[in-house]
């Protein structure tokens, strides 16, 4: 009754361990939000490179489609857990030097603060989605097993498209939060 212990068919009886809460009305980062549950936040790069930024993400960008862009895959944990996989998009012109950041040190908030650049927009979304087997193993999760995916495209203070991301998290170990306000009627 208290939520400690999750009986999975045919499996057995596992302790449930912790779970962060993500408040979907606030866009932070990992690092902060695992800071803000009292967890140990750390993240592995999978892959960083450069790459072209195609027609999809030239789109996305308002580049050239030729032009290049950062492309970053963590794995982020509370603690030795995996709780979610992180790929990232940043147009190179915007942070010309993040291939030479450690990431597991700065976070990306860190760097655009560095660089002057002012988030102040993100549009995301929300889907449930099946890893493949490879990212599955990453992320400690069954094939089969659905995970949130969101997506998230991030603004500046000038309307610049500055982060494309997609991150699959763990179900199991995040909640999600939304507070909703009553709409007034409006005076005829």
């Amino acid at each position: 009754r208290e939520g400690l212990r999750k009986r999975a068919n045919g499996r057995g009886v596992y302790v449930v361990g912790l779970t962060s809460e993500r408040d979907l009305e606030r866009r932070g980062g990992f690092r902060q939000t695992m800071q803000e549950k009292s967890a140990v936040p750390a993240t592995r790069i999978v892959t960083r490179n450069i790459r072209r930024a195609g027609v999809k993400y030239g789109g996305v960008f308002g580049i050239d489609p030729e032009g290049k862009g950062f492309y970053i895959k963590r794995i982020c944990y509370a603690g030795r857990e995996p709780i979610s996989l992180e790929e990232i998009y940043v147009p190179r012109p915007l942070l010309p030097e993040l291939g030479d950041v450690d990431l597991t040190i700065f976070s990306l908030y860190d760097i655009y603060d560095f660089y002057g650049v002012k988030l102040s927009h993100a549009h995301q979304t929300l889907d449930l989605v099946t890893l493949d087997a490879k990212d599955a193993r990453m992320l400690d999760v069954g094939a089969k097993q659905a995970v949130m995916l969101f997506e998230c495209v991030s603004t500046d203070a000038e309307g610049r498209t500055v982060e494309f991301a997609r991150t699959y998290t763990r179900g199991d170990k995040c909640s999600l939060r939304v507070n909703f306000q009553p709409t007034r009627a409006s005076p005829s």
